[in-house]
């Protein structure tokens, strides 16, 4: 079963086939996952304002939710993200 992946404004989110995305999880739009990434149920990516980006060996947990600000740039490597985020 594969994660839910929405393309937004022609944008389609990208995932390493070395990483795994959980079914349950949302990606929209400009999300990029990377390498041996590690993504839990229920976790959602909004890049419906630009680039969201987990680098090599992030691990974002269950429920965790990242909604790209315009103003913002959103980018991981190496690090574990455990609690809900905004």
């Amino acid at each position: 079963m594969k994660p839910q992946v929405y393309d937004f404004e022609g944008v389609v989110p990208v995932i390493d086939p070395s990483a795994y995305v959980h079914p349950s999880a949302v990606l929209i739009g400009d999300v990029w996952i990377g390498a041996g990434c590690y993504v839990g149920a229920g976790a959602v990516f909004r890049g419906d304002f630009g680039r969201i980006e987990l680098h090599e060996d992030a691990n974002v947990q269950t429920t965790v939710w990242f909604i790209r600000c315009p103003i913002l740039t959103v980018s991981w490597s190496d690090a574990a993200i455990w609690v809900t985020a905004l």
